[in-house]
């Protein structure tokens, strides 16, 4: 996990991903489109918690910063849908 993120930074990798992003995103979905793009495949499912519990980190660093926001809560109303703040 540690050699996956290794010289590659979380927080231009959770604001390009909701930069493209159509919609707002759950954290999950924020790991998911990470692992597809680099190419997990097999691998995604082992690792898709890992990346969840790094990439919330990085989130709630973003929203103390100003640059992403909580959009809303997703339709279980657990999980929080996250945007950049415009």
């Amino acid at each position: 996990m540690t050699e996956l993120l290794k010289g590659k930074n979380n927080r231009h990798i959770v604001l390009d991903i909701l930069r493209r992003s159509e919609r707002p995103a759950t954290t999950a979905e924020i790991a998911e489109e990470f692992a597809s793009e680099a190419g997990l495949g097999s691998e995604t499912a082992r690792l898709e918690s890992a990346l969840t519990s790094r990439f919330s980190a990085t989130l709630n660093g973003l929203v103390k910063q100003g640059l992403v926001r909580q959009a809303s809560t997703a339709e279980d109303g657990r999980r929080h849908l996250w945007e950049i703040s415009r």
